[in-house]
């Protein structure tokens, strides 16, 4: 499987704490505004299964600030599939899956500094986040499933992002 190459994505970075690699994305920092990279997608769009792969370590949390791991989004419409991770009681922080039409699934993890490997899967309606240690083929510490009553096609990727709130 490919890496992405994070370099040609569009980058809005008001607050200047994004750091960019071919690779990798950091966030470094507390977001005063919306800040994050993002890609169209509209000539190929997801229109079907998927399967993507992140790996996450959260070392800070600010409770004032949602961390979104990645969001499929709808340039004309409202629907969407969004991993995001929030502050919780130190060192914990909450994890959810969501979209507006089924809610959300969420669950609490800890070990800030924890690097986590997160496979995000979507079979038919019902998109999975295994979320693992070790590698993506590691131990599971969580699972987060949503099912949608259709089939949603998505025309933009945003991921990392951070906003404050």
């Amino acid at each position: 499987m490919a890496v992405e190459d994070f370099t040609t994505w569009t980058e809005d970075d008001a607050d200047e704490i994004l750091t960019i690699t071919a690779a990798k994305v950091a966030l470094l920092g507390t977001p005063v505004r919306w800040d994050g990279i993002s890609k169209s997608i509209s000539e190929t769009k997801i229109t079907g299964d998927f399967v993507h792969r992140s790996e996450v370590t959260i070392t800070t949390l600010d409770n004032r600030v949602a961390y979104e791991i990645e969001k499929l989004k709808q340039s004309e419409g409202e629907m969407e599939i969004i991993l995001i991770a929030r502050a919780s009681t130190a060192p914990s922080f909450s994890i959810s899956l969501a979209s507006e039409e089924a809610g959300d699934d969420t669950d609490t993890l800890t070990a800030t500094g924890q690097k986590y490997y997160i496979t995000m899967q979507r079979v038919g309606t019902t998109t999975t986040a295994t979320i693992r240690t070790g590698s993506h083929d590691g131990e599971i510490v969580d699972a987060l499933t949503i099912t949608d009553s259709d089939v949603y096609e998505f025309d933009e990727i945003v991921c990392p992002a951070t906003h404050p709130g």
